[in-house]
């Protein structure tokens, strides 16, 4: 998928929480609100998804926060959705940082051709997945050029504490 990574500053006004709530303004309940606005962006049936991962603001329990932070990850499968969620990603301040990586008629015929490679040498015929992740394959892809993602050692439990590669 294609992806940005935006992060969320949200400015707020400090006051003291029990003695004069009623002049601060709580960055942490603006970010509470983006949030809630931000996820209501995911659409799970095209597959663009939109994630406030990490927050962090305030100094203190009675203190109105005057400063709070999310970080957010956002993810395309296609370069039109792509294309549609840099209008609301640019209201953070960022843009995509990954294109997404298609399938287009060149990248199926170099996958053809490296297939029928892995046979010429008595090896299975590579299958073919979709995943959600973002790929340094999107930088070349993103050029016009026929890519291939993800041809590296086969393994599972990505970004995890089991993460492993399988090892003949």
């Amino acid at each position: 998928k294609g992806t940005t990574r935006p992060t969320l500053v949200v400015e707020g006004i400090a006051s003291h929480a029990g003695n004069e709530p009623e002049k601060g303004a709580s960055a942490i309940l603006e970010l509470a609100q983006k949030t809630v606005a931000i996820h209501a962006l995911n659409n799970f049936a095209v597959g663009t998804t939109y994630n406030v991962g990490v927050v962090s603001g305030g100094t203190m329990a009675n203190i109105v926060a005057d400063k709070a932070v999310g970080e957010v990850d956002v993810r395309c499968k296609t370069i039109v959705e792509a294309e549609k969620s840099i209008a609301d990603v640019q209201r953070t301040g960022n843009v995509i940082k990954f294109m997404p990586f298609e399938t287009t008629p060149g990248v199926q015929r170099l996958y053809e051709h490296y297939a029928s490679q892995a046979e010429k040498l008595g090896l299975a015929k590579p299958g073919q997945q979709y995943v959600g992740g973002a790929s340094d394959a999107a930088w070349p892809a993103m050029t016009g050029a026929p890519t291939l993602c993800g041809v590296g050692p086969c393994g599972a439990g990505a970004h995890s504490d089991s993460e492993y590669i399988e090892v003949a």
